[in-house]
């Protein structure tokens, strides 16, 4: 749908020549003569790096931080043996572009854009097209990266409609009331769209 699309946004294609562990161990102050050796040439990618003095700097921060009491912790404890045997979270995707809140650049000052872009993103990537016809709103989109989910199905009060998804990624809803949709896409997420 975009230029790039089936890339996915924040995998480094750098294969990695040593383990997180050993790169996080070495910032951190235990010298390793492998990964100063791919620092100095530049073989570690960026989004490596920058992912291991995050978690450094974060770390570096707990350890600061005062210990919490003791009925906190039993709390916490109890919180999490509890919830051990609780089904998985589901995916959450945060809305990073709709063409509806921002201009377009391409559209002229009073022209009315053809369609409705939106991207969410998060542990996987979600783009959709919405256009109005005469039957309703048409919505294509895409999965990235593809096979993470096989079928949608969009929700509406008590009207569901399904669609499954191509290898590719991509789907398409057809002659959809124009009113608010939930979109779900099982245990990897689920959308709101309001039209």
């Amino acid at each position: 749908m975009y230029p790039g699309a089936a890339r996915p946004l924040l995998r480094s294609s750098v294969q990695r020549p040593v383990s997180f562990a050993r790169i996080l161990d070495h910032l951190a102050g235990r010298a390793d003569t492998t990964v100063a050796r791919l620092l100095a040439e530049d073989r570690i990618d960026m989004v490596t790096l920058a992912a291991a003095r995050r978690l450094l700097a974060a770390g570096r921060v707990a350890v600061r931080a005062s210990a919490p009491p003791k009925r906190v912790l039993k709390r916490a404890y109890r919180i999490f043996r509890d919830n051990r045997g609780a089904p998985r979270r589901r995916g959450s995707l945060q809305l990073v572009l709709d063409t509806l809140l921002g201009p377009i650049p391409s559209v002229r000052s009073r022209a009315v854009a053809p369609a409705r872009f939106l991207r969410f993103s998060g542990d996987w990537t979600l783009e959709l097209r919405i256009s109005r016809g005469a039957r309703g709103l048409t919505i294509h989109g895409q999965v990235l990266p593809a096979g993470r989910v096989d079928s949608v199905a969009a929700r509406s009060g008590k009207t569901t409609r399904r669609a499954s998804i191509g290898d590719d990624g991509t789907f398409v809803l057809k002659n959809l009331a124009a009113r608010p949709w939930t979109l779900d896409f099982g245990p990897a997420g689920q959308v709101e769209i309001k039209p």
